[in-house]
């Protein structure tokens, strides 16, 4: 036992170090840890290291400390070899279960290995294994099971403690019973599973079932089941086209549920030598994405050769396939930009061409399209380019999903963000209804670097956090889903922007990092850094990758013009009202007009800005027009109209703290108290969407995030995420505020 009870500042003491060196152990865990008995004085690091083999996890902490054997399992911490996460714990529950009656013990491990959680099914198993009725009650009483409709363990290290700790003849056993309960309750794919957990050496008419099973889940969206259902029919299906089959859909399967480990180490068992055409195209093209989800520094730079390999796998095979693989290797050509290594873009680009060639149809006039934008220039390109986009547009969901993304790329070519906007809606519509995991984060990543280029902050880190939400229930550390360019407009730090931006580069993505630079760049404009900014600028104008430079020439013309550098201005100035005529979006056409107001005579600015303004309002651009509104107020403070500025730059001020664009918001606040004025009046309630104007009445009416996500069929985190614009919007920061605000 401790020698004496710890003093309080003990306690701080070890939950301090707690905290700072074990990820997701909080002080309670450390404060309950120290309740355990030791042959030793109370030492504060030996409670870290037994905290870190229970993986910080409060109730088993609590667990282990209430049991005099915790003695023998803190002293199992000294041991210089390491063990698996959760081995104490299941050490001390799988001694717990063993010390009741045989019955008890077999009925846990029927409860372990049972699959359904249905109460019935584990007692019918029981009644088959002759087991008496009351088998469950020694369990019961130890609190290490509830029995209800349905079992639940205490502990989910109990499960794996009994059924790891059972002989492989009391498993067998076990599942045997399992099966025939499994299908007389009509639980189909569990009693598959148990059936094929006993079986020895192959077995086709088993395996062929096993994927019958998995089609009917695929079919359903419950693609991680149909990766495991498909995983063990390749198992019990004799070496050969079949067996790699069976595993190669597995894979894919577990891609599109986002288990991209799971993924590899299938991968990995492969033998591709020995592959046919159509598997090695297939498995080349699964490798390339489980690069890009567990962003592999390695092979991210090789992902859009591993695809134009695999087109070449599937040319003597299927055209289609092999045009489906070059579509999309030019989707992720732009993800490493520079950095690919593996091809060449001219010789890329030819392959496309060649592709196109291959079989007619609309994967055939896509790939056109793709190879006139490597090809260029603009705006020979553009026609190609535009019919590609109306291609992908008029395809059906399965196609659309199968190619979609490379028409983001194109879109924003094109000077269209809005039209990419709404190519990853459908995307991460699709991909939602069908459950396919990996596609809804590159989906969801996509958009929210859309989302940064139109200055709509608030949405681009409400995509992120659903990445985050995203890899967190597939199990996958989400502290790295990061966009810098998110970062730089959010008003974080310069240093946590560069590292961000810096990681992004060394994993080999690339593309992200030129977001990254075209946002910092963005930002210093805003904070008058026009020197620094044009310098950060230059290189992505001048050497922009596949003619996509006119993305930062409206903040290269400004910061040029406003650092000195009036040729520069004057040239990008002349590159987008070339681009404006090219490609009569009002997006670009707003730009150009926005840069000639800054170079314009006095005279002139004036209608610049209006006509700016006129072509942001035709389109949903609240960013851009929001520059423009500050810019054009900026200029009539200038020309002593202190009146019209406040119009534009209060119109400026809320738009940008609804958008989140800190520095922005920063910069139009500072230009408003110029005119003489304490600050903007907040937006009315008038000024808030539909949607926003119901939250805020649910809310200012008391009742919880849940609660109105219930009533609306939306998630907590989307309220959250309106009840945060809302109260930008308003210029207030809590529910307390918005119900006084309705009360007055």
């Amino acid at each position: 036992m401790f020698a004496s009870r710890p003093t309080p500042t003990t306690l701080e003491m070890l939950a301090g170090i707690a905290v700072h060196r074990l990820d997701g152990l909080d002080a309670l865990s450390a404060v309950a840890l120290l309740n355990a008995r030791s042959p030793r004085q109370f030492d504060p690091h030996l409670a870290v290291r037994v905290a870190a083999q229970l993986d910080g996890h409060p109730l088993a902490i609590t667990d282990l400390a209430s049991h005099a054997d915790a003695e023998r399992l803190a002293l199992r911490a000294l041991s210089l070899e390491p063990l698996p996460p959760g081995a104490l714990l299941e050490d001390f529950y799988l001694q717990q279960v063993r010390e009741l009656p045989a019955s008890a013990v077999a009925f846990a491990l029927l409860a372990a290995a049972d699959t359904t959680g249905a109460a019935d099914v584990v007692r019918q198993a029981a009644d088959e294994r002759r087991l008496p009725p009351d088998a469950s009650t020694p369990l019961e009483n130890a609190k290490l099971l509830e029995v209800g409709v349905r079992l639940r363990f205490r502990h989910q290290l109990i499960r794996s403690a009994v059924y790891n700790g059972a002989s492989s003849a009391d498993r067998r056993k076990a599942h045997i019973a399992l099966e025939g309960a499994s299908h007389a309750q009509g639980f189909v794919t569990a009693a598959a599973m148990h059936a094929s957990a006993v079986a020895v050496a192959p077995d086709i008419p088993l395996a062929a079932r096993l994927a019958a099973l998995a089609d009917a889940a695929g079919g359903r969206g419950a693609l991680l089941a149909q990766a495991g259902l498909l995983a063990r029919s390749a198992e019990l299906t004799p070496v050969g086209v079949s067996h790699d089959e069976h595993q190669i859909a597995a894979v894919e399967a577990a891609l599109g549920a986002g288990a991209a480990l799971l993924a590899r180490e299938m991968l990995d068992a492969l033998d591709f030598e020995a592959l046919t055409p159509e598997h090695r195209g297939r498995a080349l093209s699964a490798r390339a994405f489980v690069a890009l989800f567990i962003a592999d520094a390695d092979s991210v730079p090789l992902v859009a050769s591993m695809f134009a390999r695999a087109a070449d796998a599937f040319r003597p095979v299927s055209a289609v396939a092999e045009q489906h693989a070059l579509i999309n290797a030019y989707s992720y050509v732009w993800t490493t930009e520079r950095r690919t290594t593996g091809i060449e873009l001219t010789d890329f680009g030819e392959r496309l061409q060649t592709g196109a060639d291959s079989a007619p149809g609309p994967h055939a006039e896509i790939l056109r399209g793709l190879a006139a934008h490597i090809f260029g220039p603009i705006p020979d390109s553009l026609p190609p380019m535009r019919e590609t986009m109306r291609v992908i547009d008029e395809l059906d969901d399965d196609a659309f999903f199968e190619v979609g993304a490379s028409a983001v790329p194109l879109g924003m070519a094109l000077a269209d963000p809005h039209a990419a906007l709404d190519v990853t809606r459908r995307l991460v519509d699709i991909a939602r209804a069908r459950g396919a995991l990996q596609a809804l984060d590159s989906s969801l990543w996509m958009q929210s670097t859309i989302h940064v280029q139109l200055l709509d902050i608030a949405a681009a880190g409400h995509a992120l956090e659903n990445i985050r939400e995203l890899r967190r229930a597939i199990g996958y550390p989400a502290e790295h889903v990061v966009n810098a360019a998110h970062l730089a407009l959010a008003g974080a730090p310069r240093g946590a922007v560069d590292t961000a931006g810096d990681a992004a580069r060394d994993s080999g993505f690339t593309g992200a990092w030129t977001v990254a630079q075209r946002g910092l760049g963005c930002r210093l404009v805003a904070e008058g850094e026009y020197r620094e900014a044009y310098l950060l600028l230059r290189p992505l104008v001048e050497n922009g990758f596949l003619h996509v430079a006119h993305l930062s020439l409206a903040d290269y013309a400004e910061a040029s013009g406003r650092s000195g550098y009036l040729g520069d201005a004057r040239a990008a100035t002349a590159s987008l009202e070339g681009l404006a005529t090219a490609t009569p979006t009002p997006w670009m056409r707003g730009l150009a007009h926005r840069s000639r107001a800054l170079l314009a005579s006095t005279a002139s600015a004036e209608g610049e800005f209006l006509a700016a303004i006129q072509q942001f309002e035709q389109i949903p651009a609240p960013g851009d027009l929001a520059r423009t509104h500050l810019l054009y107020g900026e200029w009539l403070r200038r020309q002593r109209r202190r009146r019209d500025a406040r119009v534009h730059l209060a119109r400026a001020v809320r738009s940008f703290d609804a958008l989140g664009v800190v520095p922005f918001a920063t910069r139009a606040r500072h230009e408003f108290a110029a005119t003489g004025d304490v600050a903007p009046p907040p937006a009315s309630e008038s000024d808030l969407s539909p949607q926003e104007s119901l939250i805020a009445t649910l809310a200012a009416e008391g009742r919880s995030n849940p609660e109105i996500a219930a009533a609306l069929f939306i998630s907590p985190h989307t309220v959250d995420y309106h009840l945060r614009k809302i109260f930008r919007k308003l210029g207030i920061t809590s529910r307390r505020q918005l119900t006084d605000a309705r009360r007055t």
